[in-house]
């Protein structure tokens, strides 16, 4: 994950942190705050939001690294679902989810065709 792609993610949600700060910079300047509470209140809740996302990248990053460093290193890739670990995160824990299902759908199909093998291969040995 690359730190554009994950800014081009969250766009709408700086536009509405931008928006917050100025719309109380206005909201301020109009009931006659000073100006150096006004900035010290949108540099507080500007590095609040910058400290969050910063927070939200990391988290995520580490995590879509270690499912990248497990997927390179199986031979057999199917089991990436059995290697990786439950994120802290809810789009990750969506994801994950749905990479067991997947795998669960796979390995029942695998165990009908091998079913169907094993009965196919018995009727031909009678």
């Amino acid at each position: 994950m690359k730190v554009v792609t994950f800014l081009r993610d969250k766009a709408w949600f700086i536009c509405l942190q931008i928006s917050v700060i100025l719309f109380t910079t206005i909201l301020l300047s109009a009931i006659r705050v000073n100006g150096y509470t006004i900035c010290f209140l949108c540099v507080c809740y500007g590095g609040a939001t910058i400290f969050s996302l910063l927070f939200e990248f990391i988290r995520k990053n580490c995590y879509y690294r270690q499912v990248r460093k497990c997927l390179e290193a199986l031979d057999q890739k199917y089991l990436l679902s059995e290697m990786i670990s439950q994120p802290g995160f809810s789009e990750g824990a969506f994801f994950y989810e749905t990479l067991q299902i997947c795998c669960k759908s796979m390995n029942d199909r695998i165990a009908r065709y091998h079913i169907a093998s094993e009965e196919y291969r018995e009727y031909i040995e009678t």
